[in-house]
This record gives C-alpha cells, sequence and structure tokens, in this order.
C-alpha cells in the first residue's frame, strides 16, 4: 500500500488531504466480479497493453491483469469532477 499527501486546490495547497491510496492486493483478492458488486458499473474502460482498467467518477482507478479477471492495482482518491473548472480550460 502506498499512500501519497498533498492537494493543490483553487484554495491553496493542502498538505494533510490525502490524494492517492494505492493498494496492490495478493493474488485472487479482488477478482473483476467483486470490484463491480462493490462499486458498481464503471464510468469509463480502457484497454491499454492488454489490460483493462476501469475508471470511477467518485475517484476509483482500477486495473486488472492480462488475463482480465482481478485487479492488481486500485488506486483511490478524491472524486473526480466532470469537467475542469472553468478557470482551468484552456485560453484561446
Amino acid at each position: 500500500m502506498t499512500i501519497e499527501y498533498g492537494l493543490l486546490t483553487p484554495q491553496g495547497y493542502k498538505p494533510t488531504v490525502v490524494r492517492v491510496v494505492r493498494l496492490e492486493p495478493k493474488s485472487m483478492v479482488f477478482g473483476k466480479n467483486t470490484i463491480v458488486q462493490g462499486f458498481g458499473v464503471p464510468d469509463n474502460v480502457v484497454s491499454q497493453n492488454d489490460q483493462e482498467t476501469y475508471f470511477y467518477k467518485s475517484g476509483l482507478i482500477v486495473t486488472f491483469n492480462k488475463e482480465d479477471t482481478e485487479a492488481v492495482i486500485l488506486n483511490f482518491m478524491p472524486p473526480q469532477p466532470d469537467r475542469p473548472p472553468a478557470s482551468a480550460a484552456p485560453k484561446r
């Protein structure tokens, strides 16, 4: 398990906010069905390098093994906005 602290927000830097909790579970702990039963249908699914990754707006990102049967990495972070704030949008 890895825990990262510190988050830059529009209100300034928050050093005590947990930014990411990363779990690398042992084999057979979090099967794909367990993830869906526990967290629901993902908001987005991406396949890259023969690995599928589930994205949840609630802040969870799950990467599965190449056999697509069990989670190898779970990243828990603050909820993700649908769109970046207007002040962060690129200027034209």
